[in-house]
């Protein structure tokens, strides 16, 4: 079986002890916007592969697709393979097509490198948001921070979505993918 692990940028460093939750993804120096902080690793399977998988490989996913998954098949794949990008309601990352993180603003070393969940993975139910920010919402879900959401610019090839209102200048990053914490 091949290798399969995720790329950090030499500018990054994860598995860091996180004051969001467990271990983060962190600015090891100055980082512009714009830049590429990781690309995604793993093997492709479909959805029955990859619920099958014990629960901490099937935490390693990522959705690339409808009914396709970026994932760790073995525990020695695991730590390479994830990413260990948290959430915020103030994120400094998005993600640049389905496997590549890029920063959308400068960000400063020693700055821990988070995403918005709620904008590209719909969990079952609602997860408690610890990130602290001025602007946290307290939850998760697939409905929080679909709404006036301001201060992020330039997705494109977003379709199909619903719903969405009060949304103005969306930064910096491409279609979204799916994931959930630390991926």
């Amino acid at each position: 079986m091949p290798t399969v692990a995720s790329w950090i940028s030499p500018k990054a460093r994860k598995g860091v002890p996180s004051g969001i939750a467990g271990r983060g993804l962190v600015a090891v120096e100055p980082i512009a916007a714009g830049e590429v902080v990781a690309v995604k690793g793993g093997h492709i399977v479909d959805t029955a592969t990859m619920h099958a998988l014990p629960e901490r490989l099937q935490n390693s996913e990522i959705q690339i697709a409808e009914g396709l998954h970026l994932v760790a098949l073995t525990d020695e794949e695991y730590e390479p393979v994830m990413l260990f990008v948290n959430h915020s309601c103030e994120p400094n990352v998005g993600w640049a097509g389905n496997v590549v993180l890029a920063v959308m603003r400068d960000v400063a070393e020693g700055e821990e490198l988070t995403t918005d969940y709620a904008l590209f993975d719909v969990p079952d139910d609602t997860m408690a948001c610890t990130c602290g920010t001025p602007r946290c919402r307290g939850t998760i879900s697939a409905t929080t921070g679909l709404t006036g959401l301001t201060g992020l610019t330039g997705l494109t090839g977003l379709t199909g979505l619903t719903g969405l209102t009060g949304l103005t200048r969306l930064a910096a990053a491409a279609p979204v993918s799916r994931t959930r914490p630390g991926r």
